[in-house]
């Protein structure tokens, strides 16, 4: 079983998004006592309220982002498990870092962006703070844009790298 090594790049952005949800996680445990029983999980286009659910609700996205960055996480390590288009020989080195990089992406864009929506539901709760609540929302969105653009051009650039050979 090979284990690649990943680049400090990578390592740090791990730590970036593994710090960022811990501090979000220990924020909405130390404040979990001043929580409505019912706090707003769904908005309109318009960002009115129209359904609410049990505060227990802010435990799901934690538990789906952890759920989906670990096995990431042992898959970027092992990028040999990964079933990668056009692969020899000659460019095996760079369809491994293509797909760790890929890998990489996936995991911590949507770690933040479940981190960044969570934490808007969290402010949510508390009507005097919703306008933060609307920051933290649009930025976990424009990560969800970069888990969904950034494999599409990593995708089209190895593309064009394998038709030039």
């Amino acid at each position: 079983m090979a284990v690649f090594q990943r680049s400090r790049k990578w390592q740090w952005i791990d730590l970036i998004s593994v710090l960022l949800f811990v501090c979000h996680l220990g924020y909405v445990v130390m404040n979990w006592h001043s929580l409505p029983t019912a706090i707003p999980i769904h908005f309109t286009i318009s960002g009115d309220i129209n359904n609410y659910g049990n505060k227990g609700f802010l435990a799901l996205l934690p538990i789906v982002s952890l759920f989906l960055w670990i096995p990431f996480y042992l898959l970027e390590k092992r990028p040999h498990l990964m079933n990668l288009l056009n692969l020899t020989e000659e460019n095996k080195a760079r369809k491994y870092r293509e797909g760790q990089w890929v890998m990489n992406i996936v995991k911590n864009g949507c770690l933040i962006s479940f981190t960044f929506i969570n934490m808007s539901l969290f402010f949510y709760a508390f009507e005097d703070k919703a306008p933060f609540g609307q920051v933290f929302f649009w930025s976990g969105m424009f990560f969800i844009g970069v888990v969904v653009i950034g494999p599409i051009i990593v995708f089209i650039q190895s593309l064009r790298l394998d038709f030039k050979q």
